[in-house]
């Protein structure tokens, strides 16, 4: 399933690499979300030259409402969501299903991915546990979040019906929230080989930083989900989200500049990517002053992996 909204620059490639797989027997429903370009047309052309591909338009309503719609109209028993500017390797589903087919007590499969650069240069290997089940259940034990990019899952279709689909309230962050009610129903597992390019792009615009605060408000939920259940006890999105900044100006402050710390590193990552050292430098050096220990640790670990 691809969600897909003003997606029209990188639509096609994306639709391509699935229709490339060497195992074949699939759908792609293409999800329209509102788009004011030349998305609609481009999926109508693909529909046109081959029957698995399937176009349904919906009004703007975001990621989680897309996805949504698309598992309703889904007839396979493993889901794919593919967003719109993801490069799938030839073969991603045929290595998942095979390993499916050998562990049926597994109900999601991902899979290690390289990140890419908007013109698709390589520049980050991301490779997220757990990669066995004995990995899996000590996660499952210490309560630990599991952090996997999206696009190289495979989910049972009954498992995300059970749980409720996608949650409209995470939207940013619904695909790991989703991910993380999927653990709860069985074991999830990432195939250790790169099988999807994730494609990421510089984008250091106040737009972008106002979507990384929101984000970052969301992933400090499910960071404290996990905590709270690790003692026994639960606690809700909205209550959570009325008390937010419930805390001394102190606190506030410190929360704010570990914010954009965090956003500036992240930067600073996909403009080096780029090639693009000066702005990177300058990234990073920001990402340094407001929390130096934030950056120096991400420094650090990098480095560590090679």
């Amino acid at each position: 399933m691809i969600p897909a909204y003003n997606a029209e620059t990188y639509l096609a490639e994306t639709l391509d690499s699935i229709l490339a797989q060497t195992y074949q027997q699939f759908e792609i429903i293409v999800v329209d979300d509102g788009s004011t370009d030349n998305t609609v047309n481009i999926v109508k052309e693909y529909a046109n030259k081959d029957s698995r591909v399937t176009l349904i338009q919906n009004d703007h309503g975001r990621q989680s409402k897309a996805r949504n719609t698309a598992i309703a109209a889904s007839k396979y028993e493993w889901i794919a969501p593919v967003d719109s500017d993801d490069i799938l390797l030839p073969n991603r589903f045929q290595c998942q299903l095979e390993e499916a087919a050998k562990h049926p007590e597994v109900v999601a499969w991902a899979s290690f991915a390289e990140r890419v650069t908007a013109d698709g240069h390589p520049y980050r290997r991301l490779e997220s546990p757990p990669t066995t089940m004995e990995k899996y259940r000590e996660m499952q034990a210490n309560h630990d979040l599991i952090f996997i990019p999206n696009s190289t899952c495979l989910i049972k279709k009954s498992v995300i019906e059970k749980i409720g689909g996608y949650d409209a309230r995470f939207d940013g962050v619904e695909d790991l929230e989703l991910l993380d009610r999927v653990a709860a129903e069985g074991p999830v597992l990432v195939i250790p080989e790169v099988l999807l390019h994730y494609r990421m792009y510089d984008d250091s615009s106040t737009a972008a930083y106002d979507k990384y605060v929101a984000q970052r408000k969301l992933f400090r939920f499910l960071f404290k989900r996990r905590k709270e259940r690790q003692n026994g006890r639960d606690i809700d999105i909205d209550t959570y989200l009325e008390t937010y900044d419930n805390i001394s100006s102190v606190r506030r402050f410190l929360r704010h500049l570990d914010t954009l710390s965090g956003f500036h590193h992240r930067v600073a990552a996909l403009q080096f990517g780029e090639k693009k050292y000066m702005p990177a430098l300058k990234s990073l050096i920001l990402s340094t002053i407001y929390n130096p220990w934030f950056t120096v640790h991400g420094v650090l670990k990098r480095l560590r992996r090679g």
